[in-house]
C-alpha cells in the first residue's frame, strides 16, 4: 500500500492547509454581515397607513386583476393534498380552504391543461 506525503497531496490539489476552509468560510460570513448592516437612509421611510386609508384606497382603486399565480400555487397544493387533479375550477374552489377573489366582470376562472388557473370569458 502506498502512502502520500503532504507535498505530493498538495501538488495534486487534494490537501488543504489546516484552517484554510475555516478562513474561507469566515471571510464569506464577514462579507455577508458587512453588506447587511448599516443605517438605512431617510428616503426609505414610509408613513404607515391606517386601516381607514386602506379601505378608502381599496374603494377608489379600479377592479384589479386577481393574482392568478397565487391561485395556481394553491391549486397545485390542492392536487398534492388530494392526490388527483380537480374535475373543474368549481371542484377546486369548493374545498380550497383559500380565499379566492371574485373574477373580473364578464370573466370566470378555469384550469387549463397545464394545471394553471386562467381567466376566460363567460
Amino acid at each position: 500500500m502506498m502512502t502520500m506525503d503532504k507535498a505530493s497531496r498538495k501538488s495534486r490539489g487534494q490537501w488543504v492547509a489546516p484552517g484554510g476552509l475555516c478562513a474561507v468560510l469566515l471571510a464569506g460570513a464577514l462579507a455577508g454581515v458587512a453588506t447587511g448592516c448599516g443605517k438605512k437612509s431617510a428616503s426609505n421611510n414610509v408613513t404607515p397607513s391606517t386601516p381607514a386609508t386602506q379601505a378608502v384606497n381599496a374603494a377608489a382603486a379600479p377592479a384589479a386583476q386577481p393574482d392568478l399565480d397565487a391561485i395556481t400555487r394553491q391549486l397545485r397544493r390542492w392536487i398534492v393534498r388530494n392526490q388527483r387533479p380537480p374535475r373543474d375550477f368549481e371542484d377546486f374552489a369548493a374545498t380550497a380552504n383559500f380565499p379566492i377573489p371574485p373574477p373580473p366582470e364578464g370573466k370566470r376562472y378555469a384550469i387549463n391543461s397545464q394545471m394553471h388557473v386562467i381567466l376566460v370569458n363567460r
